[in-house]
Order: structure tokens, then sequence, then C-alpha cells
């Protein structure tokens, strides 16, 4: 999928629902450690102008019930981007889950970030990265948000399109994947729902559906299960 990380969560919206509760389990089974919890990292910077503690509440409160020890780390500026005590709290953390929110924001704290390349270091190291709606948006070399515009490079040559749901997959190809480069890889996403990228390949989970976009066409897959 990418030279970067190698498990990847793709979430359409809605994270932290019930509808989530299969896909963020299977996700956590990935990461566990031996005789002991998973950590999960909730990561609200999208949710900085729309109630942050709420969206990071969510989270902890989701990934606790699925058994795992889960916390906020608050990065809500550039300035929490480039702040060393955000980094012991990263580093630990087996899953770290971006949420939703502005997605123009959460580019803007983290680009050219320390923190940025603290999160590129540790999915190499095995780290899961996941994101929900901007949280997923931006994660690729570049997102979609009514133009094209630069992501974090952290997935490769990804763009996600979250909250598929009511999206004509016929309008979507003409009025932008045939605009992009022929090895671009779209994905439009549900609410609900997830891919899940790891190095034996994707499963999709959630109760809607995923859409993927190449430049010849697209194709429409809904939850597969883990084996």
């Amino acid at each position: 999928m990418n030279n970067l990380t190698s498990l990847i969560a793709l979430v359409g919206g809605e994270e932290f629902s019930s509808d989530c509760m299969e896909m963020d389990a299977r996700i956590l089974s990935f990461v566990k450690p031996l005789n002991a919890k998973a950590k999960v990292a909730i990561v609200p910077t999208a949710a900085a102008f729309q109630r942050p503690d709420l969206a990071a509440k969510n989270g902890i409160n989701h990934f606790e019930s699925l058994g795992a020890d889960s916390y906020a780390v608050e990065i809500l500026s550039k300035n929490d981007a480039n702040n060393s005590k955000f980094i012991p709290c990263l580093e630990k953390a087996n899953l770290i889950y971006l949420t939703g929110g502005d997605p123009n924001h959460l580019v803007s704290v983290f680009n050219n970030s320390s923190i940025l390349d603290l999160m590129r270091t540790l999915g190499n190291q095995g780290c899961f990265i996941a994101g929900s709606s901007a949280g997923a948006m931006v994660l690729g070399n570049r997102m979609f948000h009514r133009t094209l515009k630069t992501g974090l490079s952290l997935i490769g040559n990804i763009i996600t399109l979250p909250h598929h749901e009511k999206a004509d997959p016929k309008s979507i190809h003409r009025s932008i994947v045939s605009t992009l480069p022929k090895d671009s890889k779209v994905y439009g996403i549900d609410g609900g729902t997830g891919i899940i990228f790891t190095e034996s390949g994707t499963e999709i989970f959630g109760k809607g559906a995923v859409t993927s976009y190449s430049y010849d066409g697209w194709s429409v897959r809904t939850q597969s299960k883990a084996p």
C-alpha cells in the first residue's frame, strides 16, 4: 500500500459508534501486547474548535469498553505539534487515532512538525495509525476537500472521501477521479464504515460500503469478515 506504515485504518465518519465496535476490536487484535492492554492515543486535533474534550472522551470510553487503555493526547495547535511533552504519550501507544473535524486545521497543525515526524517513525515501528473523516482525509499525500490539497503523506498516494453514503459514484469519478494521476487510489467510505490495511491485505467493517475508484471505474465492497 505504501512505504511508510503497514497498519492503517481509514474510517468514513461516525467514529466510536456501535457500528465501529467490531472494526475497532479487530484493530486492537493486531496490536494488543501479550498479557497487557493495548494503549490507544486519541488525538482530537481536527476537533480543536468543536469540543475536542468531548471527541477525546468519546474515543476513550469507546476503546476502554473494548478492553484498551485509552487516553487523550490534546495536540490542538501548531505549538502543540512541536512540543516535546506529547512525545512520551505517543511513543507508548499501540494505536494512534485521529478524530474527525476540520481537515484543513489538522493539516496546518501537523505539517512540518516534530509530531508528524514521530508518527511516521512510530508507524514504521508497527504502531497502528487510524483516522476518521477528517482524520482519514489527511493521511495521504493529497486530500480532496472542495479542491485537491496537500496531505500529511503518511500512507502514500491514497485519497479518502469520507461520508460517502450519499455520493453518486458516476459523478465522483467524472469530477474528481478522472482529474487525478492514473496511479491515484481513491476510497469513498461510508459513515460507520472503515477499511483496514495490513501487510496481508484489506478488510472492511461496518454498516456501509467502501467504493474503490480507479482511473477506469469503481467497485463497491461491504463488510468482509476477518479470517
